[in-house]
């Protein structure tokens, strides 16, 4: 049997595996990620005793498929299908899971852009050379070309989020973890300070890039991409306004704080004059 074909059958062995996992890990999961489609991935397990080999042994058989496969480069497999391999965590004594919103950042010359551009417009026109998106990408390169050489630039994908676990163990705490497609396993054994889920926490500080405008582009789908020297300007333009302005900030940090405070004591009060005008059965006295 060639080599190819050999990792053809450990391909095929390991997708079938794979699919029986992640079936499972998802039945028992405890949190989860949930994709536009309502479709749940990224399963956290918290593993029991009886379950415990189970579990272990399918992690491990998991790491020797990944192995094999890296044998097989000339098949072309994603390294995404199999890497990284599930997680497997013990002695977590607590563990607190949420979502946070997610960004994906890397950096490209202009001239790689370009390369990115020709390729795009050489294939439609081949296709269609009317087609009105090959006029708006040769437009689009029109702005990259004027800039630079070795102009630095970034691009920027938002709109998503990442299933982190926040996890203590007896000698350390807030151990950080990112949940990927194949999950994170924890043994439940040593959860006596418990288990939860939060709701998806909002980033309430304000990104630089909202006050930098993206470059028209329709190239990269989904992706913003931004002037690196722009960027940098507006966060030393930033920076300089809050030296100079930190007393008037702090002064209205200060009071939305007490204005919240103010609430929270307002709507305190309320709750306990309304107990107070209860007799002790909870009927309201004449």
């Amino acid at each position: 049997m060639s080599d190819s074909r050999k990792g053809e059958n450990v391909y095929k062995e390991f997708i079938d595996f794979r699919d029986a996992f992640l079936t499972d890990a998802m039945d028992e999961a405890s949190a989860w990620s949930t994709n536009k489609f309502g479709e749940r991935f990224r399963p956290v397990v918290l593993v029991a005793a009886r379950r415990l080999k189970k579990w272990t042994d399918a992690i491990e058989q998991w790491k020797k498929y990944a192995e094999e496969l890296k044998k097989y480069p000339q098949l072309g497999i994603p390294v995404s299908l199999y890497e990284p391999a599930p997680k497997f965590i013990s002695g977590a004594t607590r563990v607190r899971c949420y979502e946070l919103p997610a960004t994906e950042v890397k950096n490209k010359p202009r001239e790689k852009i370009l390369a990115d551009y020709d390729r795009e417009i050489k294939r439609f026109e081949s296709i269609d050379n009317t087609n009105p998106y090959l006029t708006q990408l040769r437009k689009e390169r029109e702005t990259f070309e004027a800039m630079p050489p070795k102009a630095k630039l970034r691009l920027r994908r938002t709109g998503y989020t990442d299933l982190n676990c926040a996890y203590n163990t007896t000698e350390e705490s807030q151990i950080m973890v990112r949940v990927s497609a194949s999950g994170v396993f924890f043994d439940e054994r040593t959860l006596g300070q418990g288990f939860t889920f939060g709701p998806k926490e909002k980033n309430t500080r304000a990104s630089i890039y909202a006050e930098v405008s993206p470059i028209p582009q329709s190239l990269y789908p989904g992706i913003d991409i931004y002037d690196i020297d722009t960027v940098e300007k507006a966060k030393a333009a930033q920076k300089k306004y809050r030296e100079s302005n930190e007393q008037e900030i702090k002064r209205e940090q200060w009071a939305r704080y007490n204005k919240k405070r103010a609430a929270k004591n307002a709507l305190q009060t309320d709750a306990e004059h309304a107990a107070s005008e209860k007799n002790p059965s909870g009927s309201s006295q004449d």
